[in-house]
């Protein structure tokens, strides 16, 4: 019924040229929409159009959908238009905050995709001073030795971690550990890994796009793993589970 309302309030505005209810009823139906994850890419496009009518937002509004937008970009794996729509909230947000912290992490993980450590550091010590600075900052640590070909240091983080962090967040460190261990041809670690699924394995729905997208990845390298012990079954079983996952992100 909002979304009716909302549609109906952006067709009047735009047909009769009224750009701040047309801004703030753009805004509000991407808000309302984003968390719909299957739908990411199409909402997304929304905010896109909300942006070449931001100048008529609020200070906080024009802030928050920038942020918004960034890490949206971030789950769409679109790197630099994140790192893009990050640094236009960073350039008027001069204050420490959550959605400013979770935005700098977003950048960071942008520039490690890209291969661009040197940047990633940079913005790693930036995020390490904010108060909402958590576990991320180790995790992120470790990426960046992964990076640099330093899986000895990057193993070692990855495991220190999981004994940090509670069972629901862990997932994501696990499925970079994995690959890590992949990588020096570990299989014994893998193997000791998902032999210890209860310890990792989210006990709750995930409604964090990134973290399904961990879990698809987690489950596709179970079943491969499974495949080179030839446990056919079992691979084509959490194969075909790590397939519906990334579809709930829309990852066809």
């Amino acid at each position: 019924m909002k979304l009716l309302l909302l549609e109906t309030i952006i067709n009047y505005s735009r047909s009769h040229g009224i750009p701040l209810y047309l801004a703030k009823a753009l805004l509000d139906r991407y808000l309302l929409e984003r968390d719909d994850f299957v739908r990411l890419e199409e909402t997304y496009q929304r905010g896109i159009e909300l942006t070449h009518y931001t100048e008529h937002l609020d200070p906080h509004d024009y802030v928050q959908f920038y942020y918004r937008m960034g890490i949206h970009a971030y789950a769409l794996q679109r790197y630099d238009e994140c790192i893009n729509f990050c640094k236009i909230a960073f350039d008027r947000d001069e204050s420490d905050n959550h959605m400013k912290a979770e935005a700098l992490t977003a950048v960071i993980g942008s520039y490690l995709y890209l291969d661009d450590t040197t940047l990633a550091e940079v913005y790693l010590k930036e995020y390490k001073n904010s108060q909402f600075a958590d576990f991320k900052q180790d995790h992120i640590q470790a990426m960046i030795y992964s990076k640099k070909g330093q899986y000895d240091k990057s193993i070692s983080l990855y495991k220190e971690l999981l004994h940090s962090v509670d069972k629901e967040r862990r997932i994501s460190i696990v499925v970079d550990l994995i690959e890590d261990c992949l990588r020096l041809g570990d299989t014994n670690t893998v193997n000791e890994i998902i032999a210890s699924e209860a310890t990792f394995f989210p006990s709750v729905p995930i409604k964090n796009p990134r973290r399904i997208e961990k879990m698809a990845k987690y489950l596709r390298l179970k079943g491969f793993y499974n495949f080179s012990i030839d446990k056919f079954d079992e691979g084509i079983n959490h194969t075909l589970v790590s397939a519906t996952h990334f579809k709930q992100i829309g990852q066809y």
